[in-house]
């Protein structure tokens, strides 16, 4: 049993015994149900004492704090503990971590006069299944039910307009979601893991979508014709902003129409389910962490279009086992092909000119690759942990390597080093290579 719960119990007490209201008196009120089947008795014993302990705080000071409830009862049922408050309609709102992290919250009743669920109100209340948002409410405040993994259904009212950042993220016990025409603001991973979902719908009154605001393990996605900001043009199953057809979130299912310019940052990332993909020659950039950690994507072929591949672009991404870098393409960003261990050999094109830091870092199944006379640096760790690499050749036009940029590398027995290169940083080669400057 969490000291949290009885610092609350405490808290509770405090405002009980000095707004001591009548039942004419009380307006709205808000039920809480705790259950403490799991707690042994001494817990139990702890759960009631803070209750019943007497408070020192006085009235004045209680007004001052401005409480969002102005009384509180306990009553008992067996192990089945449930506080009813009475909010304070001047103060319409529940407060960020009031629940949070107590998993003994079963069960929540939220009244009309409440207008917002502040920040993280009921984080981790992993005993909750279900509840009810009363149409009053207007905002839902950033992880206000974060990893809440118990919860199977919520309804949200058409009087919500935002909801916040990481709002559900890890409510996997999730299997639907209705997001009302009342809403405008998505934030960041607000349904982020909520793998229970397959379809999604966003409605015609959106006009602000947050990175990673829903899992990219969907089946479905829908945009309403009608909404001005965002589309699903051609049924593709996913998330374009029509201002500059870059397509923000994908799924599994996903087709890239043709009209895409770039693929945003995090659009699949993560997506296990998707095996293949093809990118249609539109587009010029992927962006950072596009399709990072989809452990199921084999094969990919970027078109001669793409001239960036952005930082952690298919970073983690275990089956990938041949990749196509077009000569359109001149930067590959830091960390692009990250922990790609399934890799074997790459060619890098002559038009690349940088490969960022950790760039190929611990693709443990790359045994050569090719570095072109148009690449000038070599950055940090770019190759570090490629144990299987027998060999490299490192161009004359290469004037930077940068820190542990083949560290690690314990196959190159020898390497090669053209005059040009003016600048190494330190434990650029593993210690048992011979270097050979030329």
């Amino acid at each position: 049993m969490e000291k949290r719960l009885f610092c609350f119990i405490g808290l509770a007490l405090l405002a009980t015994a000095c707004f001591n209201q009548s039942k004419a008196q009380q307006k709205q009120e808000m039920i809480a149900v705790f259950d403490l089947s799991d707690l042994d008795e001494s817990e139990i014993k702890q759960f009631e004492t803070a209750w019943n302990e007497e408070s020192k705080i006085t009235e004045q000071e209680l007004i001052e704090r401005e409480w969002w409830f102005k009384s509180a009862t306990l009553k008992k049922d067996g192990r089945k503990y449930t506080l009813i408050f009475s909010i304070n309609e001047n103060n319409p709102t529940i407060p960020k971590e009031v629940f949070h992290n107590i998993s003994e919250l079963v069960q929540i009743t939220i009244p009309e006069s409440v207008t917002t669920i502040g920040d993280s109100a009921f984080k981790g209340c992993d005993g909750l299944t279900s509840i009810s948002i009363p149409n009053s409410v207007t905002a839902i405040g950033a992880s206000a039910f974060d990893g809440c993994y118990g919860l199977t259904s919520i309804s949200i009212p058409n009087s919500v307009t935002a909801i916040g950042a990481s709002a559900f993220d890890g409510c996997d016990g999730l299997t639907s979601i209705t997001i009302p025409n009342s809403v405008t603001t998505i934030g960041d991973s607000a349904f982020k893991g909520c793998d229970g979902l397959t379809s999604v719908t966003i409605p015609n009154s959106v006009t602000e979508i947050g990175s990673l605001a829903f899992p990219t393990n969907l089946s479905k996605i829908v945009v309403d014709i009608d909404n001005p900001i965002f589309d699903s043009r051609d049924n593709c199953n996913a998330i374009i902003s029509k201002r500059d057809n870059i397509l923000l979130l994908g799924c599994k299912n996903t087709i890239i129409p043709n009209s895409v310019t770039a693929i945003g940052a995090s659009a699949f990332d993560g997506c296990d389910g998707l095996t293949s993909i093809t990118i249609p020659n539109s587009v010029t950039t992927i962006g950072d962490s596009a399709f990072s950690n989809c452990d199921g994507l084999a094969s990919i072929t970027i078109p001669n279009s793409v001239t960036t591949i952005g930082a952690y672009a298919f970073s983690s991404c275990g089956g990938l086992t041949s990749i196509t870098i077009p000569n359109s393409v001149t930067t590959i960003g830091d960390f692009a092909f990250h922990g790609c261990g399934g890799l074997t050999s790459i060619t890098i094109p002559n038009s690349v000119t940088t490969i960022g830091a950790c760039a190929f870092e611990s693709c443990y199944g790359l045994t050569s690759i090719t570095i072109p006379n148009s690449v000038t640096t070599i950055g940090d760790s770019a190759f570090y942990d490629c144990d299987g690499l027998t060999n490299i050749t490192i161009p004359n036009s290469v004037t930077t390597i940068g820190l542990n940029a083949f560290f690690n590398c314990d196959r190159l027995t020898s390497i090669a080093i053209p005059n040009s290169v003016t600048e190494i940083g330190w434990g650029a080669f593993p210690d048992s290579a011979r270097i050979i400057r030329y």
